[in-house]
């Protein structure tokens, strides 16, 4: 703010008192060059009264003494409202010849003379021309008054110098308001910067304001919120993954210990006690994997392998599956597409799998999953719906995180890691598909994904 001030102040100072007398000076010639063409025009047309009546005005007008006169030197008319302050009049006539005689060696030319007046000593200008008229030459002259400046630029020097100090007072003034307002909520940024990266994610910026730094400050407030979320899903998933993790270990440790002090020697208790540790370690084996394969997807480790596979027929085969598994449920199965889709086969069977074990886990006391194939324009949607309670709207968008865990769990027929609607996301997020879920209370939920045609 200070520098623009001083280069404001610096332009006006060249502007005012550096290039005054410059700008006088052309000022001056474009205004007496002016009416010099006004009386050429009236010299050509004719000198009759009404003429001399304009040339006379002009002069009174503008405090001039014009002259008109032939080559030999016949003073044709004069309009002089400057007396005895006129140069055509006062200076040498031997002089004014010589002038004369320079504008007949170049007519129709402007020429511009600065001349000091021999009794004043006051510097005036002198327009010439020679006018052509009819074959003959005919002489014109005005003489204009230049005012002295010296004066002049005296007062604007002690009134630009005043107006430099009142304007570097008041920039410094606003500069001091518009730093304080800059800087301090760029300062609470920091300061909040600073909290966040002590692990403080509840910290907030309190800045209340349209530009960009309040959209900065709503931004920052936004992202410590989210951060906030992730650090608390992921305490949420520590504990998850300890509960997964410390039930199966208790339960092998239990059994391991219960066979070494007291079964080891019956054989039908050891062997069903060691059936339960075989099931745990798978138990714990899924959650590794499940982990694992989590990771390489969503880091990019693990690429997916589009190809052309039979939808229907994938299906089908997972569905079998299930039915010789789960005798006392229902899997209701309906395919309008019959034709191809390019995905990775591995990733998809996967994909219905999880969203099946899902609604086994979640669908209501008539132990029903139903499944549906259709066409939507380019796409192919697979739908899995239960039965069950269905999802709390404010649920729907955080039951696909990995830290997440509803707490209105259903009766979770099938063992699972929790991490089944992240892998689901995350091989959909590879395929670039569209996924989601639609719920009702008391109705069931819809899980479905989209894969391109063939």
């Amino acid at each position: 703010m200070m520098a623009i001030t001083l280069v404001m102040v610096a332009i006006v100072f060249v502007g005012q008192i550096v290039l005054l007398k410059g700008y006088y000076e052309v000022f001056k010639k474009s205004e007496v060059g002016r009416i010099g063409n006004q009386v050429e025009e009236l010299i050509s047309k004719g000198l009759d009264d009404n003429a001399g009546d304009i040339i006379s005005r002009l002069a009174y007008e503008n405090d001039l003494c014009i002259e008109i006169s032939d080559g030999m030197g016949t003073t044709l008319k004069t309009a002089d409202m400057m007396g005895s302050g006129c140069v055509i009049h006062s200076i040498d006539q031997r002089v004014l010849g010589s002038i004369k005689k320079e504008l007949l060696k170049e007519p129709e030319k402007n020429r511009y003379y600065s001349i000091n007046h021999p009794q004043f000593m006051n510097e005036s200008m002198l327009y010439g021309k020679a006018i052509e008229v009819n074959g003959n030459y005919w002489i014109l002259l005005i003489n204009a008054g230049i005012e002295p400046i010296d004066g002049t630029t005296a007062i604007l020097k002690k009134q630009l110098l005043w107006t430099t100090v009142f304007a570097i007072l008041t920039s410094t003034i606003i500069s001091s308001i518009l730093s304080q307002k800059f800087t301090n909520p760029i300062k609470k940024l920091e300061l909040a910067a600073k909290e966040v990266a002590n692990g403080n994610f509840d910290v907030k910026v309190d800045i209340e304001s349209d530009d960009e730094i309040g959209d900065l400050a709503n931004t920052f407030n936004y992202m410590t919120e989210e951060v906030s979320k992730v650090g608390s899903l992921q305490k949420d998933l520590i504990a998850n993954v300890s509960h997964e993790l410390r039930i199966p270990l208790t339960m092998i440790r239990g059994y391991a210990e219960t066979i070494k002090d007291i079964t080891g020697d019956d054989k039908e208790k050891r062997d069903k006690q060691l059936d339960i540790i075989i099931d745990e370690t798978t138990r714990l084996n899924a959650l590794v994997s499940d982990i694992l394969s989590l990771g390489r997807i969503e880091s990019g480790q693990e690429k997916i392998d589009p190809e052309e596979i039979p939808l229907k027929e994938l299906i089908e085969g997972v569905m079998q599956k299930y039915t010789l598994l789960y005798s006392d449920y229902t899997f209701n199965v309906r395919c309008d597409f019959d034709g191809e889709v390019i995905a990775d086969e591995g990733k998809i069977t996967q994909v219905i799998m999880n969203l099946t074990n899902n609604a086994i886990n979640h669908t209501g006391d008539d132990n029903t999953v139903n499944i549906t194939v259709a066409e939507e324009n380019e796409w192919i949607k697979v739908s899995v719906g239960d039965t069950g309670k269905g999802i709390p709207k404010e649920e729907l968008s955080l039951i696909w995180d990995r830290y997440y865990k509803s707490e209105k769990s259903g009766k979770r027929r099938v063992a699972g890691t929790g991490l089944g609607l992240s892998i689901v996301k995350a091989i959909m997020i590879a395929h670039s598909a569209p996924f989601g879920v639609d719920s009702k209370i008391g109705e069931g939920s819809v899980f479905w994904f989209c894969l391109k045609k063939k």
